[in-house]
């Protein structure tokens, strides 16, 4: 590691990699002990957001995002988080998430200003907003009279059409509670099989505090330093589209301004199989440690990764990074697909060396993995295998299932460490991942 002049670093790409890791939260080696209900809130807090999506061949996505960092847990802390406790709500970051409540600040710029596009879709959402204002009214008067209440409660109430060539055709109701939701009018205080029930948001966010609403300014250099807090060291690109940043226009100047001042320091990534092309930034009160020599030193555990982690949403960055070109095919043609439908990539010490395709058999209670495939970066490297195995094992733990079944289609280096079979005695735990009651979920019902 060598740092050119007082405001300019270069940092191999193998330090960056572990630094990224460690940003993001992903321990050296398993976790001695099951976590408690304040590291999961630590955690979210941490990374700002945890995405949620409806897929359940394994298991609820931000379910395996917190499992992946902090090992087996009770997931029922999680809907304390989210129900009781209410230190946790749901909301958009760039898509919709599980976001911590301290954060809430943040989230009222959006709240105030939705939907603030200039373009197109901001101009049809104001307008069929206001088309269909007795119905806001009547959604409004129902949560206040009734409380909280799921979709199906407002069944037949359609005024004035929202139609969209993606997936909100006539669904009125639907969609005005998604753009209450996104104004902050309205929240969702639980869900029932999977289902979201809605209430009026001032029965379940705290009061906005008596200093008034987040500045502009105090939101941007929040949010800048929040995203590199969580991604350890990233691009302009990448810092403006991590979590809440994207809602504060003009980043590109607020990095500038912060690195100017000395609170970021731009940084050349070297010693890759390629050139890394830009510029990169890490918080500057982060260089103690970066240079400290921590990060020179190996990871060694080994887990799979939700499709959806912050880890790797950025698909450029984690070819960069890591050297894998990963792609999700739930959307994609059966015949068509390469590494699966729900396709997990496995991360075994600091490097994804491929991914694996679980499905959880809940009938059987049976995890089977029919495929896996290398990086091609990672292509050949026999230590791997045993990483994987680990991994599949400490998933199927979580889940709750009694053995692991490898389908045939492995890379060969991979072949002799993958063994079918029975996970043996373990010990009882409170809530096994097996039907989660909480079920997140990206369609706004």
């Amino acid at each position: 590691m060598a740092q050119r002049s007082r405001t300019s670093l270069e940092l191999p790409l193998a330090t960056a990699r572990r630094f990224v890791l460690d940003a993001q939260r992903f321990p050296k080696r398993a976790p001695p002990r099951r976590p408690t209900k304040g590291e999961i809130l630590r955690l979210v807090e941490h990374l700002g957001y945890v995405q949620l999506d409806p897929t359940s061949i394994v298991a609820r996505s931000h379910l395996l995002v917190l499992w992946s960092r902090l090992g087996p847990y009770d997931p029922r802390w999680v809907d304390e988080l989210l129900e009781k406790d209410k230190q946790l709500f749901e909301y958009w970051a760039h898509e919709a998430s599980i976001v911590p409540t301290s954060d809430l600040p943040y989230h009222r710029f959006l709240m105030r200003r939705y939907p603030w596009e200039r373009g197109p879709y901001g101009v049809r959402i104001r307008r069929w907003m206001k088309r269909n204002a007795p119905l806001r009214r009547e959604v409004l008067a129902r949560l206040r009279s009734d409380g909280a209440l799921p979709l199906h409660a407002f069944a037949g109430r359609s005024p004035s059409g929202w139609t969209s060539r993606e997936r909100d055709t006539g669904r009125n109701v639907q969609q005005m509670l998604f753009v209450l939701w996104l104004q902050g009018r309205v929240a969702v205080p639980r869900r029932e099989s999977g289902r979201r029930w809605w209430d009026l948001a001032e029965r379940h966010y705290p009061p906005e505090p008596k200093g008034g609403a987040l500045s502009h300014r105090a939101g941007a250099l929040g949010t800048v330093d929040r995203a590199l807090q969580a991604l350890g060291v990233a691009t302009e690109r990448q810092i403006a589209h991590y979590s809440m940043s994207n809602r504060f226009p003009h980043v590109g100047r607020v990095i500038e301004r912060l690195t100017s001042e000395g609170a970021l320091t731009p940084t050349t990534l070297t010693g890759g199989r390629r050139p890394v092309k830009g510029r990169w930034f890490v918080r500057t009160k982060d260089l103690p440690r970066l240079t400290s020599g921590e990060f020179d030193r190996p990871w060694r555990r080994a887990t799979l990764l939700s499709p959806f982690d912050s880890l790797i949403t950025n698909r450029e960055r984690t070819e960069t990074l890591f050297g894998l070109r990963y792609r999700i095919e739930i959307y994609t043609p059966a015949a068509k697909r390469v590494h699966g439908y729900y396709a997990m990539p496995v991360l075994v010490g600091d490097r994804l060396v491929g991914t694996v395709e679980p499905v959880f058999d809940r009938r059987r209670n049976v995890l089977q993995v029919p495929q896996g495939h290398e990086s091609s970066e990672e292509a050949g490297e026999r230590s791997s295998g045993a990483g994987v195995d680990r991994a599949v094992r400490g998933l199927a733990d979580f889940l709750g299932a009694d053995r692991v079944e490898y389908g045939r289609r492995f890379p060969a280096a991979w072949r002799g460490h993958l063994v079918s079979g029975p996970l043996g005695r373990r010990p009882a735990r409170a809530s096994p991942v097996v039907t989660p009651r909480r079920r997140g979920g990206l369609a706004p019902g």
